[in-house]
């Protein structure tokens, strides 16, 4: 009876990983459908923050924007930031660089390394103008209480 009752709660979590999903697709999809006609994609993936087992409290969900041939931040900060701003408002994010400091964002240039930001660095950087941007990650832990 235990294992069912595990089993049971279980299911649970996973359908409402599986709502909060669908309802992050939305919201990202309409707010970013600028970049969408630009030649952007968006992927969304549930995974776990846990290596060898899935303990129930470890799921995220992952966005990933992305562009095969890039474009400069400049082009795309004033389409990309509001979004980003919106989405800190609504949804607790992983912190990218594991707990070291408080940057969710990973932008990954033409080279394909990644570095991790806070929203406050995408607004301030100077340096980013300078960079080709092929992707952008973000995890989602989970909705804001």
């Amino acid at each position: 009876m235990r294992y069912i009752n595990l089993f049971e709660g279980w299911k649970d979590v996973e359908l409402y990983y599986d709502n909060l999903l669908d309802e992050v697709k939305d919201f990202t999809e309409q707010s970013l459908a600028y970049l969408v006609d630009e030649g952007w994609e968006i992927d969304f993936n549930i995974w776990n923050t846990k290596k060898g087992y899935i303990p129930v409290d470890s799921r995220c969900i992952n966005i990933s924007i992305k562009k095969d041939d890039g474009a400069s931040w400049d082009l795309i900060k004033d389409k990309i930031l509001p979004f980003l701003q919106l989405l800190e408002r609504r949804y607790e994010l992983e912190d990218s660089s594991r707990n070291r400091s408080d940057k969710p964002y990973v932008i990954y240039d033409e080279s394909m390394s990644g570095i991790c930001y806070s929203l406050q660095d995408l607004f301030d950087e100077e340096d980013l103008k300078y960079l080709m941007i092929d992707k952008i990650s973000i995890t989602i832990n989970d909705k804001k209480k």
